[in-house]
């Protein structure tokens, strides 16, 4: 199994989730993004593959952190959460 790309796109979809509008621009929640986060007990992000494996694949690791007001949301009624993460959902 290849974790980077899913790793990725988990990360991915986690900054893209909260930051996007639903509407207009105006009724986007402010957010604030700071780091990216350095030290900590272990010296890199939690949950982290292998630093050995990002560097083979090219990719950076940088851990961030977002702060703000996330909007929440649910599957769409009769939506199926399949594994492709292509989701129908609504607030």
């Amino acid at each position: 199994m290849n974790t980077i790309p899913r790793l990725l796109k988990n990360v991915i979809f986690a900054l893209a989730l909260p930051v996007t509008p639903l509407g207009h621009a105006g009724d986007a929640p402010a957010v604030a993004l700071s780091g990216p986060v350095t030290g900590g007990k272990h010296g890199w992000p939690f949950g982290a593959p292998d630093q050995a494996a990002v560097d083979a694949h090219g990719y950076v690791m940088e851990e961030f952190f977002l702060a703000g007001t996330a909007q929440s949301y649910r599957a769409a009624p009769g939506a199926v959460l399949g594994d492709d993460g292509i989701w129908n959902l609504v607030p």
